[in-house]
C-alpha cells in the first residue's frame, strides 16, 4: 500500500520543512490549514512541488472535518505538528494550555 500522509501543522516552521521534505521525496501529502497562508511553504518550496499537495480547508478541533479529511485522502499516516503558540493560548485559554 502507498504511503499517504496527512500532515497538521504544515503551515507552521517545523510542519513546513516536513511537507516540503516530503514532497521532495514523492510522497503524497494532505496538509490542513485554517486560513489561506501558504507563505511559509511557498518561501521554501517551487510552484511544481506546491501544485502536488492536497488542501483541506478546515479547523482540526472539527472531529467531522478531520475524520472527512483522513477518509478523502486515504491517508495511511497523520504528522500531527499543529498547536496552539502561546500568545493564541493567552487570548483565549480555554483552546489551550497558557
Amino acid at each position: 500500500m502507498e504511503e499517504r500522509l496527512f500532515v497538521t501543522g504544515a503551515t507552521g516552521c517545523i510542519g513546513a520543512w516536513v511537507v516540503r521534505n516530503l514532497v521532495r521525496e514523492n510522497v503524497p501529502v494532505c496538509i490542513t490549514i485554517r486560513d489561506s497562508s501558504l507563505h511559509r511553504l511557498q518561501l521554501i518550496m517551487s510552484p511544481e512541488e506546491m501544485e502536488k499537495l492536497h488542501l483541506k480547508k478546515g479547523n482540526i478541533t472539527d472531529l467531522l472535518f478531520l475524520e472527512r479529511a483522513l477518509q478523502d485522502f486515504g491517508a495511511t499516516d497523520v504528522i500531527h505538528l499543529a498547536a496552539m503558540q502561546v500568545p493564541f493560548c493567552k487570548d483565549d485559554p480555554r483552546r489551550g494550555p497558557s
